[in-house]
C-alpha cells in the first residue's frame, strides 16, 4: 500500500508528483541534504534518506519559513489557532492583508526604535535597537495557522483567491502533527541561495535545488532573471551532489549543458485540460548511473507511466568519483 506524502500545504511548483524521480536520482552515499528552496516542504518532508543522514530545510521567504518552524516547534498552538478562525471571504481577505504586513508581530516598532534612541546612551541604545529588530518579527503561530489556511482555502492552493471550499479540522490536525513529527530533528533556516550553497558545501552533502522557474519569478521573495545565471555560476562550483529542478525551456538546456538532463512531465495543475501535462528537467552534476542505484543499468529510469528520460550528457561530469 503506497503511503500518502506528508504535506502541509499546496504550493505552485511542489516536486510531490516528481518525487520518484527525484528519488531515482538520488546518490548512494551522502550525510547532508540541503533542500534549499524548501517551499512548501515537500522534499524535505518526504525524500527517503539514508540513516543517519543530516536534513536541512531553507527558505527565503518569512511567511513560509514561519509555518514550518512553528509546525515543528509548537503544533498543538498552530492547531488551536486554526479553530477560531472562520471560512468566509471577508475572514480570508483580513488574513491575506495581515500576512502582507511587513511588520505583522511588530506594530510599534518604529515608535519603540524612536524611544530607544531618546532614552539610552549610544552604546546601549544600539544593543536593544538590534534586539528590537531581531524580534520584530518573531516565529508566530497565529501567522502560521493563518499562512496554512489560506493556501489550503484558496484557488488552486495559491493563497489568492478565495475559493469557497470545506474545512477539514480532522485532516488538517492529521497533517500538521504528521509533519511535525517528521521536522522534530531538522534544521532550518530563512537564508539566501547564496548564502546556504557557500555555507553547507561539501563532498559529502547533496543540494537540491527547487529555485523559482524561468518566467515564473512572482513568488513571495525577489527572483530576478539574472538570478538564474548566478545560480547556475555557484552551483558548477559546488563540492556537493547537485540535483536541479525546472520548467523545460531551451534557455534552461542551454544554461545546464554542463550538467547531466533529464526530461520528466505530470499532470499540469494550473490547465483546465483534464490530460494537459507539464514538462520539467531535473538535472544533476554527476553521473546518476555511477551514483544512483535505481539508474545502475539504464540511462533512462521508466516505471510503468512514468518516465524519466536521459535528454543530455555534458562532456565532461563536474563531480566525478
Amino acid at each position: 500500500m503506497n503511503i500518502p506524502l506528508a504535506k502541509l500545504i499546496p504550493w505552485k511548483g511542489s516536486k510531490a508528483q516528481l518525487m520518484w524521480a527525484i528519488q531515482s536520482l538520488m546518490p548512494i552515499h551522502y550525510n547532508k541534504l540541503v533542500d534549499v528552496f524548501g517551499g512548501s516542504g515537500c522534499v524535505t518532508l518526504n525524500l527517503q534518506t539514508p540513516r543517519g543522514v543530516l536534513r536541512i530545510y531553507n527558505d527565503l521567504d518569512s511567511n513560509l519559513y514561519n509555518m514550518m518552524y512553528c509546525v515543528r516547534e509548537k503544533p498543538v498552538s498552530v492547531i488551536t489557532e486554526l479553530k477560531y478562525m472562520q471560512n468566509s471571504r471577508e475572514e480570508f481577505e483580513t488574513m491575506l492583508r495581515a500576512l502582507k504586513d511587513k511588520d505583522f508581530a511588530g506594530k510599534n516598532l518604529a515608535e519603540e526604535l524612536e524611544l530607544t534612541q531618546i532614552s539610552f546612551p549610544p552604546a546601549q541604545a544600539e544593543e536593544i535597537s538590534a534586539m528590537l529588530m531581531q524580534r520584530a518579527i518573531p516565529p508566530d503561530a497565529q501567522r502560521a495557522a493563518m499562512f496554512f489556511l489560506l493556501h489550503n482555502l484558496s484557488y488552486n492552493g495559491l493563497g489568492t483567491e478565495f475559493a469557497a471550499l470545506d474545512r477539514d479540522w480532522d485532516r488538517f490536525e492529521h497533517q500538521i502533527t504528521r509533519c511535525a513529527r517528521i521536522l522534530q530533528h531538522i534544521p532550518m533556516e530563512n537564508r539566501s541561495y547564496k548564502d546556504i550553497l557557500s555555507k553547507h558545501d561539501a563532498l559529502d552533502t547533496v543540494f537540491y535545488c527547487d529555485p523559482p522557474y524561468l518566467g515564473a519569478e512572482k513568488y513571495g521573495v525577489p527572483f530576478y532573471r539574472s538570478d538564474h545565471q548566478e545560480l547556475h555560476d555557484m552551483l558548477v562550483t559546488r563540492k556537493s551532489f547537485v540535483i536541479v529542478s525546472y520548467n523545460k525551456k531551451d534557455e534552461i538546456k542551454e544554461l545546464y549543458n554542463d550538467f547531466f538532463i533529464f526530461e520528466v512531465d505530470r499532470p499540469n495543475s494550473m490547465s483546465k485540460k483534464k490530460e494537459d501535462r507539464y514538462e520539467e528537467y531535473i538535472m544533476t552534476n554527476y553521473d546518476p548511473s555511477m551514483f544512483a542505484p535505481q539508474i545502475s543499468f539504464f540511462n533512462n529510469y521508466d516505471n510503468g507511466k512514468k518516465a524519466c528520460t536521459l535528454v543530455h550528457t555534458p562532456q565532461y561530469p563536474l563531480k566525478e568519483k
